[in-house]
């Protein structure tokens, strides 16, 4: 006779089993993004504490970490430039160049892969160029991989895309696109509607991650600390400068990029320029969505933070933030290096 205790003791194992397996697979890290932003002033040595920390982060799996510097990259004035009569830089100017290459440590040491965006004080060199090509020379040199992005010399730095296992990077260059002229923002929009029509062909399944130095969502200074209806309605109110999220020329770009978005189902938007950690759940056109502003990767500019009604986390501190990508998921965690612990983390975009 067949012992039914015993029957049911190896089905219940079987499918003990079986879960696990399920949860394993489900659990299984495809991704982790770190957002690193407004680095500028960082030390080279020692090392800044947050690229420190970032690093040691990125080398538990390098293979599946990308590193995004999210602009300015390079304070106050982007990469020096030599004068006429110059024949070298000088001791100011090499400590200028020092700050980039305390961001590129992240890759020397962890061996995963860095993303720099342009943002406005870098643009303040008038190019790209030399940056770019510091970048470049740099991470052959130390053979680590790094670049600058969107960036191709001679070419407009149109919005670039990077397709990864279950997350695509979009890259916007937003001081490129929030000219106070506003001319870019349809070269921008013509680009994003051939990017986003192959993602939606061929990766509709992907989260999209769309990174800039500007952001679309902001409670610090640059968003008027969450009072930015008011700002946008009285036109003297002073942060209506070119590439504060009130100006005009911000309202008709971030219009056009949210219209364009609003059919995907799982986007993140990640940015600096305020100098503070930021995070926001949205509706756009029915469409749940979230902001992060991650831009105080050091302390010397650190900004305040006001309020919102649909800001979830705010803080005014040094640190940055990292998204793990998984099958279903994206689970998003706030690092502070003040405190040199994780201080906020939400499970964002549960796929249905």
């Amino acid at each position: 006779m067949v012992n039914l205790c015993r029957v049911n003791v190896v089905f219940l194992a079987v499918c003990l089993q079986l879960a696990l397996s399920f949860h394993a697979k489900a659990e299984t890290l495809k991704q982790r993004i770190v957002l690193l932003g407004d680095a500028g002033y960082s030390v080279l040595s020692p090392l800044e504490p947050s690229l420190k920390l970032a690093a040691n982060i990125a080398k538990e799996k390098p293979e599946q970490t990308k590193v995004l510097f999210l602009g300015d990259n390079i304070y106050t004035r982007g990469f020096p430039v030599l004068k006429k009569a110059q024949e070298s830089y000088s001791e100011k100017q090499l400590k200028q160049i020092s700050y980039l290459k305390a961001q590129l440590q992240v890759a020397k040491i962890s061996g995963s892969q860095s993303y720099l965006l342009p943002g406005n004080h870098d643009w303040l060199a008038k190019q790209l160029d030399q940056q770019a090509a510091f970048i470049h020379g740099y991470a052959s040199e130390h053979k680590l991989k790094a670049a600058l992005v969107p960036y191709k010399r001679g070419k407009n730095p149109l919005p670039e895309i990077v397709h990864l296992d279950g997350i695509s990077l979009l890259f916007i260059d937003s001081t490129w696109w929030l000219r106070k002229s506003g001319k870019n923002i349809n070269k921008v929009n013509e680009k994003l509607d051939e990017l986003l029509g192959d993602f939606n062909a061929k990766y509709p399944a992907h989260t999209l991650l769309v990174a800039s130095h500007h952001p679309i969502k902001s409670i610090g200074p640059h968003g008027n600390l969450g009072k930015l209806d008011e700002c946008i309605q009285a036109i003297t109110c002073k942060h209506r400068k070119v590439g504060d999220i009130a100006h005009p020329v911000s309202q008709k770009a971030f219009k056009a990029l949210k219209q364009r978005l609003a059919s995907i189902d799982n986007v993140i938007y990640a940015a600096g320029h305020d100098h503070s950690l930021q995070v926001f759940e949205f509706d756009n056109e029915g469409k749940q969505q979230v902001a992060l502003v991650s831009g105080s990767a050091n302390d010397n500019k650190l900004s305040a933070v006001g309020q919102s009604d649909d800001n979830i986390f705010a803080l005014s501190e040094v640190g940055f933030m990292v998204l793990d990508v998984f099958e279903n998921k994206v689970k998003l965690q706030v690092h502070s290096v003040e405190k040199a612990q994780v201080v906020f983390t939400k499970t964002l975009l549960v796929s249905r």
